[in-house]
């Protein structure tokens, strides 16, 4: 594609000194991770005018450079919170930098606890979804993360966006089928990251998680009509302590009438993937291989109450405002019934001898907090049953029911210390907690002509794409059923470089940040 760019300049009689300049600095612009001096090459690569189109296929056909590959390896990343973070990404032996690589992003569960565990390689390595990364040739990406950092947090989140930002960067990676999955928490991310962040990815795994604890973890507000955006396969288990087959399923059945694109399985088994793996990775690889992203999809639509969010695709909700929405503009939500048996309290999982180590105590309205459990206890007995491993705490709670009186003796320094507590009643609360009112947009675009609804929007953001729109003739946006925009899209370069240096997605690349006021 260069060389073809060069003879075309050459054809047209334009400089190839100043081609070669403003690539050059293009070249620094897509390798610098310094913000001052990236300001600096976007102004220059802008200031020597080159046609949108040589820009576009520039960065289209950037040249990946060999790079380590057959093995997993371990890295580290700095963080929004200044922190130094480990992650492993695994390259397989077949990786070939000229040719696009899928990529697997997983999540760990447990992601609440203070300390990242210490064996970041050995996870990656027996991980059950890494067998579908190796079979297939593809990279998978594994972060991770603690309290601070957690999957429903700003600097978590950010965390696993950076990352991928970082694989892109040094390999070559199929932006239409990057893929996010995960266990329990990990799980609970997939669904919240569908729900916020879809636009980068092509698919999403969600085993043994619940699709509202971003919101109640994170006090995200999560709409279940955005994951009709993409496909999601979903597990669920009968026996999970935490997130049974009847608790869940109606969450599923909601997504499913608000038109959400979910493949749903319920399996026998408790909280262990361990317990239908055999089963689940077949799925899972057929799932995953025969989901690609459609990166100029013609029809989408959105719901946000935070604009952080508002993006999908080409469609962005820049302002929502406050006011009575639209018949069409339905509020999926139920009612939750929380009868888990849980003590409140993050397990020290390094923990290797008798009884189960206290990391951190949870929250202050768990029957741990209220019987004076603390940090460095060690359980060895509940109700008089001797607790000597994490199996024997889980069949414990299983003979137990909320409301219940339970007595634990610790370990405490030493000394055995005895705890007497109730544990909650059962809690009754809404799957998503509105604070705030939220934007809706639907929108079709068919040639050059975008057809859009909007509930409670004050401003929108269209981004021009040249491949859905033909940027050499008007583009007309109806709002409404009005006439909100009707002319050519004057090409924006430092635009361009800036939202590709966001996303480094190099299937999608917007030329132009089109914005409509939607109420004067």
């Amino acid at each position: 594609m260069r060389k073809l760019i060069t003879a075309l300049c050459l054809i047209l009689g334009l400089s190839l000194t100043l081609m070669a300049d403003w690539q050059s600095d293009l070249d620094q612009v897509i390798k610098s991770d310094n913000p001052a001096e990236t300001d600096e090459l976007i102004a220059s690569v802008v200031s020597a005018d080159p046609d949108w189109w040589e820009v576009k296929a520039y960065l289209e056909n950037i040249e990946f450079e060999p790079a380590e590959k057959g093995d997993f390896f371990l890295r580290e990343i700095e963080c929004a919170d200044g922190k130094m973070r480990p992650y492993v990404l695994y390259v397989p032996e077949t990786y070939d930098p000229k040719e696009p690589t899928p990529l697997f992003v997983i999540l760990h569960g447990g992601v609440s606890r203070s300390e990242i565990f210490s064996t970041q390689l050995d996870y990656a390595r027996d991980h059950e979804f890494g067998i579908i990364a190796r079979d297939n040739g593809w990279l998978a990406l594994w972060p991770f993360g603690q309290m601070g950092a957690t999957w429903w947090d700003e600097v978590g989140m950010a965390n696993i966006e950076n990352q991928i930002h970082t694989v892109k960067r040094e390999y070559n990676v199929d932006d239409n089928r990057v893929y996010l999955g995960g266990f329990s928490d990990g799980a609970s991310a997939s669904f919240s990251h569908a729900m916020l962040k879809a636009s980068d990815y092509a698919a999403f795994i969600a085993l043994n998680g619940h699709m509202g604890v971003a919101g109640m973890a994170g006090d995200y507000h999560l709409y279940p009509i955005n994951l009709r955006n993409r496909p999601i396969y979903a597990v669920t288990t009968d026996e999970d302590e935490l997130y049974p087959t009847r608790t869940m399923k109606p969450t599923i059945e909601l997504a499913l009438s608000a038109g959400a694109d979910i493949l749903y399985h319920e399996f026998e088994g408790t909280h262990n993937i361990d317990d239908y793996e055999k089963e689940v990775l077949p799925i899972i690889d057929r799932f995953l291989s025969t989901h690609v992203r459609d990166p100029y999809p013609t029809e989408l639509i959105w719901e946000t109450a935070d604009t952080n969010y508002g993006q999908l695709m080409w469609l962005d909700i820049k302002e929502t405002f406050m006011g009575e929405n639209p018949d069409w503009h339905e509020v999926y939500n139920i009612e939750m019934t929380d009868e888990r048996i849980v003590i409140g309290f993050m397990p020290l999982w390094e923990y290797e001898g008798e009884g189960v180590a206290v990391d951190q105590v949870v929250d202050e309205e768990t029957f741990a907090a209220s019987a004076g459990l603390e940090s460095g206890d060690i359980i060895i007995q509940a109700n008089q049953a001797d607790i000597v491993k994490m199996e024997d705490l889980d069949n414990f709670k299983r003979t137990v029911n909320r409301g219940d009186s339970v007595n634990l003796i610790v370990l405490r320094n030493g000394e055995e210390v005895e705890l007497s507590g109730q544990l909650p009643e059962i809690d009754h609360f809404p799957l998503f907690d509105y604070k705030r009112e939220s934007g809706l947009t639907r929108a079709k675009a068919v040639a050059n002509r975008i057809e859009i609804e909007t509930s409670r929007v004050l401003r929108l953001g269209i981004r021009v794409n040249p491949e859905l729109f033909n940027p050499d003739h008007k583009i007309t946006i109806v709002v409404d059923g009005q006439t909100r925009y009707d002319q050519v899209v004057e090409p924006d370069l430092d635009f361009m470089l800036r939202n590709f240096l966001e996303n480094r997605d190099r299937s999608q690349i917007y030329i132009a940040d089109v914005e409509i006021i939607v109420v004067e």
